[in-house]
């Protein structure tokens, strides 16, 4: 008996300590966690606020495109989409390949991705609240407030441990994850000739910049800085390189957007007109053999159109328009600067 019982008092035995380059290890987490608290918590208050309008662009998106679909509307969202290839398609290169990327390779699993991670989003936040109002020693003040930094952090990540589910999360992340990355990579690709002439018009401005800027710099800087002369002409070239590959880029899109969206307006049109019974004397079907050079003429009016405004979007619509410029600009970075 004496036996069993020194046996069930061992088993009782409280653990022994971590060692102590563990509980370092576990101080320099947790400061590093205090340390990046107001960037997850404004991280958070940025999802919860666009987090439903995401949801709700997705599914009024979703419903505009069958409701199209089910009134035989086809042909005026036709008509739409090519107005703006037409008159805008050259303002957003990267964002019109990374649409047209995105619809074929990530679209279904990137929104089922998206929906997944809100829900848990949705169920955190749902226990954060209420933890935030919870007062267990019903002194009238929230328990949260009673407690330091260090002790909310630990009480807030163990909370989202419990509430949410460790598969779903998963599931999410790597739906979103493998969507972009996919799409990136069609961008490498369809863009790999614009970043190449870039990285090598840089290599033949750094030659020339070298012999002429360098020496120039060496007599202006201090001697000590002299060691970022040779990083900031090379830097300075590749920006430059990499804006006229792109401005030369824009200009090709601009007219091959120009082109296509001419011909969308014009199949559009005569969809529309067949589908009402119209007859006109111009004959706008695709069989008609007038029906590529009115085309073109569309598109060539489109393209003035853009190279009359700089290849820039008009007020209002640089306005109305600067999240899809924010995007643009987003993915010309990533492609031209990112790793490759």
């Amino acid at each position: 008996m004496g036996q069993v019982a020194d046996k069930h008092k061992q088993r009782e035995a409280p653990p022994p300590p971590p060692p102590p380059s563990a509980q370092k290890a576990s101080k320099r987490v947790e400061e590093i966690i205090i340390k990046i608290t107001p960037i997850i918590e404004t991280c958070a208050a940025i999802a919860d606020f666009m987090g439903p309008y995401v949801d709700k662009g997705f599914q009024f998106g979703e419903k505009l495109y069958h409701s199209a679909e089910r009134n035989g509307a086809e042909e005026y969202v036709q008509i739409g989409l090519g107005l703006l290839l037409l008159f805008f398609g050259g303002n957003f290169p990267v964002l019109i390949a990374a649409i047209e990327a995105f619809r074929i390779t990530g679209w279904d699993s990137m929104k089922t991705s998206f929906r997944i991670l809100y829900k848990e989003y949705k169920k955190a936040m749902v226990a954060h609240k209420k933890d935030d109002e919870m007062d267990a020693n019903n002194d009238g003040v929230p328990d949260v407030q009673q407690i330091g930094a260090q002790e909310v952090v630990k009480r807030k990540v163990l909370l989202f441990l419990t509430e949410t589910d460790p598969k779903a999360v998963n599931e999410g992340v790597m739906g979103l994850s493998s969507g972009f990355m996919s799409v990136l990579a069609t961008l490498r690709v369809k863009f790999a000739k614009t970043v190449t002439l870039g990285v090598s018009l840089a290599d033949c401005f750094n030659e020339t910049a070298q012999k002429i800027a360098g020496p120039a710099l060496m007599r202006t800087l201090p001697p000590e800085h002299h060691k970022w002369i040779d990083l900031l002409i090379s830097y300075a070239c590749r920006s430059l390189a990499v804006t006229i590959a792109w401005w030369c880029q824009r200009i090709i899109s601009a007219l091959h957007c120009a082109m296509r969206g001419g011909q969308m307006i014009l199949k559009g049109i005569s969809r529309a007109l067949a589908r009402h019974n119209i007859q006109l004397s111009l004959d706008l079907s695709p069989s008609n053999p007038a029906f590529p050079a009115a085309c073109t003429a569309l598109g060539s009016v489109g393209f003035a159109f853009q190279a009359m405004h700089g290849f820039s979007l008009p007020f209002p619509l640089n306005i109305l328009l600067l999240p899809f410029r924010i995007m643009e600009w987003a993915l010309f970075y990533m492609l031209s600067y990112g790793p490759q």
